[in-house]
């Protein structure tokens, strides 16, 4: 049967179903792969096309009737409730008077139009029969560990990523320690030598792979972007350690440049440059080491001398240690000229003065 076969048969039927709420709004009611027959607001209210407006801070029921389909695919009926402050959506096949929809985020429930009972009388239902949401059920749920979520999850192992910081160029490593393969952020790297397909670098420590897995990795304390790791081969234990660097100038804050978040995004997965952006793709790229290296020099020896770069940090340490002796001395004027203490200890005290405050909000001017 073809898929327009499959539609077809999925017959449209009318279904009437009741809405009720611990305390009722005004809203609307619509109907997706099929349409809103009727709406009426039995035990009082407005009820007119799509809208409602039901007795406010009442209990309240609402009854629409629906000409839809009851499928559990992609072609049954979807009824979307919308009120002040909140909406809903329910599938037309799973209201069912035996298992109301019960909402109580909402004060709301959503049963079959001939059960007659309130949403007080639902939710003590509900409530009786000892069920409760995935949310309840995890909050009363033991506390996890790792251990136990380890035991119940299938075994996972993933490659290590290794770069430098602001850097968009990163290695996989994978998890046998047998390859890397670098890449630009989302995008593979490639190389005029290997036809346009992705760079993967191989090398192999012992006899290849074996019956058992003997492969241990680990970051330098934990945390550091230094990969070790260790493969057993029996008698023989080989070890190996991988880290980033920069390929023709050591390591330093000084040479540690980062991507141009321009250029970073445009490897990216789904990026995208609007015509407003002005941006040129290639015209960028091309630019970007030049931009780059600029950037490095004025850290190095900046437009503003001591005033910028990596001279005005070191100055700014330099002078920090006098910053104490610099408060002394202000106190020590204020003082002379009768000044009087607007932030900070009086002499002989530990703590602020009690009626000491800084208005929240505001800031030293």
């Amino acid at each position: 049967m073809t898929l327009a076969g499959l539609v077809a048969s999925a017959r449209a039927v009318t279904t009437s179903v009741a809405i009720v709420w611990s305390a009722a709004p005004a809203g609307s009611v619509s109907v997706e792969r099929g349409q809103l027959a009727a709406l009426h607001a039995p035990a009082g209210g407005k009820a007119a096309a799509a809208a409602f407006e039901l007795p406010a801070g009442q209990p309240g029921r609402l009854v629409a009737d629906i000409d839809g389909t009851l499928a559990d695919d992609e072609t049954g009926t979807l009824v979307t409730v919308r009120a002040a402050g909140s909406a809903f959506t329910f599938r037309l096949r799973d209201v069912d008077a035996q298992y109301p929809i019960y909402l109580p985020a909402f004060g709301a429930a959503v049963t079959s139009a001939n059960d007659a009972r309130s949403f007080a009388e639902i939710a003590t239902s509900v409530r009786q029969r000892g069920l409760r949401t995935k949310v309840e059920a995890t909050e009363a749920a033991p506390e996890e560990d790792f251990a136990h979520a380890a035991a119940n999850t299938r075994a996972m192992r993933l490659e290590t990523w290794l770069g430098l910081s602001r850097d968009a160029r990163i290695f996989r490593v994978d998890d046998r320690l047998q390859w890397i393969k670098p890449r630009f952020h989302w995008s593979e790297s490639k190389l005029p030598e290997t036809g346009g397909k992705p760079v993967v670098y191989e090398f192999q420590f012992g006899r290849g792979w074996g019956v058992r897995d003997d492969v241990t990795r680990r970051l330098e304390d934990g945390v550091l972007p230094i990969l070790h790791g260790h493969i057993g081969d029996e008698d023989v234990q080989y070890d190996v350690t991988v880290f980033t660097g920069l390929e023709r100038s050591p390591l330093t804050p000084a040479t540690l440049r980062g991507t141009p978040f321009l250029v970073a995004d445009s490897y990216g997965a789904g990026h995208m440059f609007t015509p407003a952006d002005g941006v040129d793709h290639e015209r960028l790229l091309g630019a970007a080491p030049a931009a780059i290296t600029r950037a490095a020099a004025e850290m190095l020896e900046p437009p503003f001398g001591e005033f910028g770069g990596l001279p005005a940090v070191d100055r700014l340490a330099a002078e920090a240690g006098s910053w104490p002796e610099l408060a002394k001395d202000c106190v020590a004027f204020a003082n002379a000229l009768g000044g009087q203490l607007l932030i900070g200890i009086e002499d002989g005290e530990e703590l602020p003065p009690q009626a000491q405050r800084w208005p929240p909000g505001s800031r030293p001017q």
